[in-house]
Parts: structure tokens; C-alpha cells; sequence
């Protein structure tokens, strides 16, 4: 769950930590999309899916962004912004951590 907790509305967004075999993805049956704007005091509800195809578990760091417009090129160096294109993966399909 994202809340938003500033005065106004304000851009926000879902990033996670790049790491070779792990895939994040968005449930289609989420609620809510991984970025957009959240209005003061919105809730937001992002159910995500996450695959490790590694042979060892991984730790995978998630983050959620508001006002991220600032911080985008930061980002991009080590996380990855979810877009609102982002593959989205079946409500059947239950292997991975819904969070």
C-alpha cells in the first residue's frame, strides 16, 4: 500500500533493485497501476509478482517514489521505475511474492 501524506497532488511511482533472474511484474487484477499521480491522503494498492530464477534466493530491495520526476536519473543507475506499460502478469499464474 502507497500513501500519499503531502499537501496536493503529486507523481508517484514503484521501483525495485536490478538483479540478474529476478523479474517483477504487476498483477493484472492490481488495483491500482505502479506510477501516476496519488492525491493527498490517496491509498494505493500495487500487487506485485516476483520470480527468482536464480539457483540461490536473492534479496531484492523495493522502493515507492513520490515526486520522483527529481529523482528519476538517480534511479536509473541501480533501480528500475515501473512504467505503466510494464508487462503485467495473470492473477493464475500464482509463483512468486504478492506483496
Amino acid at each position: 500500500m502507497l500513501t500519499n501524506t503531502n499537501p496536493g497532488t503529486v507523481k508517484h511511482g514503484v521501483a525495485y533493485e536490478t538483479i540478474s533472474g529476478i523479474t517483477v511484474k504487476v498483477y493484472s487484477t492490481s488495483k491500482d497501476l505502479p506510477s501516476g499521480t496519488i492525491e493527498e491522503n490517496e491509498r494505493k494498492y500495487i500487487r506485485l509478482w516476483i520470480k527468482n530464477t536464480n539457483s540461490t534466493s536473492k534479496t531484492i530491495k523495493l522502493s515507492t517514489i513520490l515526486g520522483y520526476e527529481i529523482v528519476i536519473q538517480y534511479l536509473q543507475t541501480k533501480y528500475m521505475l515501473m512504467k505503466e506499460e510494464q508487462q503485467y502478469i495473470l492473477e493464475d499464474q500464482q509463483h512468486g511474492l504478492v506483496t
